[in-house]
Parts: structure tokens; sequence; C-alpha cells
């Protein structure tokens, strides 16, 4: 893939999840790739990641657990990444 085809070229909106304090390294990584890479005019829509259950996998609730925290990430994106008209801009789905 060519420079100019990497999609962060490209974008006109840029998520960067936060994890909370403890992972504030990766933000400010997130945020010297995007300087780095990528081009203008953008927009960096932050939000913080929802909290999630962490317990072992094996227990009985797991997957509704992460099944939640799923759905509750997509309300993040589907609140925050709107254009001005109120629709989507396109961004797509959080990593």
């Amino acid at each position: 893939m060519s420079t100019e085809q990497r999609p962060i070229r490209r974008a006109d909106a840029l998520f960067i999840v936060g994890k909370g304090p403890h992972k504030a390294s990766l933000t400010g990584l997130r945020h010297r790739m995007i300087e780095e890479h990528a081009q203008g005019p953008y927009r960096v829509v932050e939000v913080e990641d929802p909290s999630r259950d962490r317990r072992p996998m094996d227990r009985p609730d797991y997957t509704a657990a992460v099944h939640d925290w799923c759905e509750r990430r997509g309300d993040l994106r589907d609140g925050d990444a709107r254009g001005d008209d109120g629709r989507r801009d396109g961004a797509g789905c959080f990593p």
C-alpha cells in the first residue's frame, strides 16, 4: 500500500478511544501518530472507553458482559461521530 493510499491520510475524522489515566501514554502515542501521518483537514474525536467487567472468561455471564460493552462502545460512536447535520460521518467502527 502506498503512503497516499493509507486510510489515515484519507480520513476526515479520527477516533482516539481513551483507556483511562493508567494508559495515558497510549493516548499520547495515538495523537503523535495522527500528527505524523494524517493529512488535513481532519478532526479528532476523543472518547473514553466504557468500563468493562474484567473477571475471568470462564464465568457464565462473560459473553453477555462483552456484548454489553460492545453496545456501549457503539453508543459512543453514534453519539460523537456525527456531522453538523446530525448524520453519522461514515468514519466507521472503533477498532
